[in-house]
């Protein structure tokens, strides 16, 4: 369990809630393009890095507060934490790099970049439902 005050616990709520609600609301605005691969075509280089730089910074800020927000939970062994930690980055870079890929055309990408983006989703999800079950 997560040994803290009631400020403490607070925080997390409040994060865990933020970080829910981020999720749902990119994955709707996801929903609502409409075609990904059609407008990820349509984007030059300046226009993925417009998108990827400010995604990836601000995505692995969350994965970094809600990782930390897991290593104190003692019933989780922590090397399987760390791998774990390492996997969400990994689709993090992967989710947001494949953006590049696609609008060079590579085809593969735009299925590699959803199987990123879901397996990044299922991460945050199982992340925050850790903390908020354990915590």
């Amino acid at each position: 369990m997560i040994q803290s005050s009631r400020l403490y616990t607070i925080t997390i709520k409040y994060t865990l809630v933020f970080a829910s609600l981020l999720l749902a609301s990119g994955l709707w605005l996801f929903i609502l393009q409409g075609s990904f691969r059609e407008a990820a075509l349509t984007k030059s280089l300046e226009g993925v890095l417009e998108v990827a730089v400010p995604h990836l910074f601000a995505i692995s800020v969350l994965a970094f507060v809600l990782s930390h927000f897991l290593l104190f939970v003692e019933s989780i062994d922590k090397k399987k934490v760390l791998k774990f930690i390492v996997m969400l980055y990994l689709t993090i870079l992967l989710e947001n790099v494949s953006h590049y890929f696609i609008s060079l055309e590579f085809q593969i990408f735009v299925w590699i970049h959803l199987l990123a983006l879901f397996a990044m989703v299922l991460g945050f999800a199982w992340l925050i439902y850790t903390i908020a079950r354990k915590g």
